[in-house]
């Protein structure tokens, strides 16, 4: 029931995608590299997942214009969110083990 899916969706396509972006590194780079730019799904066909507009909308680049609900650029950006923390912390603690190794190395 499409009722059923609407509501369900998110939660199951979340993971989903949150375990393709980890395991593809370029994917991330380029999700992360949209900093926090809005994203949007364009496509003319889907009001759910799609914001109802196209790429050659000129409605695309207007927020208030879009007939869709957009919920794939939401967590296209929920993901991104998350994958940038997670990511900060990843570099943060590699900082903090390389400075380990490098103080044990010298004792």
């Amino acid at each position: 029931n499409q009722r059923e899916w609407h509501n369900k969706a998110a939660e199951l396509i979340l993971p989903g995608l949150v375990s393709k972006f980890m395991q593809n590194q370029s994917c991330l780079h380029k999700l992360l590299s949209t900093g926090t730019k809005l994203i949007a799904e364009a496509n003319p066909n889907d009001s759910f997942f799609g914001v109802g507009h196209g790429l050659r909308s000129t409605d695309l680049w207007q927020k208030t214009a879009w007939k869709g609900r957009n919920i794939m650029g939401s967590l296209l950006m929920d993901v991104r969110a998350q994958l940038a923390t997670d990511t900060q912390t990843n570099q943060s603690l590699s900082a903090v083990l390389a400075e380990t190794r490098a103080v044990l190395a010298d004792s």
